[in-house]
């Protein structure tokens, strides 16, 4: 590049191997294996760990209506977001904080942040991060056929 060095350089990168989701299929139990990481949500002195699926898709980050008693969320607003489906009625609460993980190490952190809650019970069985969140941080690439996803992290 003409003698010139980039100003942009790879700070860290991460690996994390899918995880196994399971689900009910008619009668038995099939897994699956999803870009999911293991996530860590605190609202006050509630908290929570469970996995998240990493979803290019999303444009916002989800959490499961079931986690609105369990994390205590409160003022909660009425919004809406938009899926393949179409729009679709949520509430839009903040926790304060979720990590993301990689076993048992958290690799990134989010304060005072934004989530969706549909306001059906039961439509979606985890967490969802979407662009708003981990896309906004890393560069990720998934490797569907090694079921393997890489966060890279860059510094201008």
């Amino acid at each position: 590049m003409n003698g010139m060095t980039s100003q942009i350089e790879v700070q860290k990168s991460i690996t994390c191997k899918y995880l196994a989701y399971k689900y009910r299929q008619d009668s038995d139990f099939v897994y699956l294996r999803l870009p999911m990481v293991h996530v860590y949500i605190r609202c006050g002195d509630r908290e929570i760990t469970t996995d998240g699926l990493v979803d290019s898709g999303s444009t916002a980050t989800f959490l499961p209506f079931e986690f609105v008693e369990v994390l205590e969320l409160i003022d909660l607003k009425e919004s809406s977001a938009v899926g393949a489906g179409g729009s679709f009625p949520t509430w839009l609460g903040k926790v304060d904080m979720l990590k993301v993980m990689k076993r048992r190490e958290p690799f990134d952190t989010f304060r005072n942040i934004k989530v969706h809650i549909p306001k059906t019970e039961g439509a979606i069985p985890y967490v969802v991060l979407g662009r708003d969140s981990i896309f906004r941080h890393f560069d990720i690439t998934f490797y569907e056929n090694r079921k393997k996803i890489t966060f890279t992290r860059y510094k201008l």
